[in-house]
């Protein structure tokens, strides 16, 4: 439980840093470094923002791709209702 609060902490420092002037780049970054530490919810947020914010529509599918990956390897966790929640998402 440490653990998880000093890597919550660390996420909304390097969160913080961003918010102003993030381009894709800096959210998918985040991202990646949420999932290496299985924050995934988290991860899940910041590859929704670097779809959303790219500028480029190929990166930005391909940043939903990703997105919809961490949604498919949550979603083999859960059971309903929260599987439906997820399922609609994708």
């Amino acid at each position: 439980m440490e653990n998880y609060l000093a890597l919550l902490s660390a996420y909304r420092e390097r969160s913080r840093r961003i918010a102003d002037d993030a381009v894709a780049i800096d959210h998918k970054l985040l991202g990646e470094w949420c999932v290496r530490y299985e924050m995934w919810r988290e991860a899940e947020d910041q590859m929704r923002l670097a779809a959303n914010t790219a500028q480029d529509p190929e990166r930005g599918l391909a940043y939903r791709g990703r997105l919809i990956e961490l949604l498919e390897q949550r979603a083999a966790t859960l059971e309903s209702p929260a599987l439906e929640e997820v399922l609609e998402t994708i």
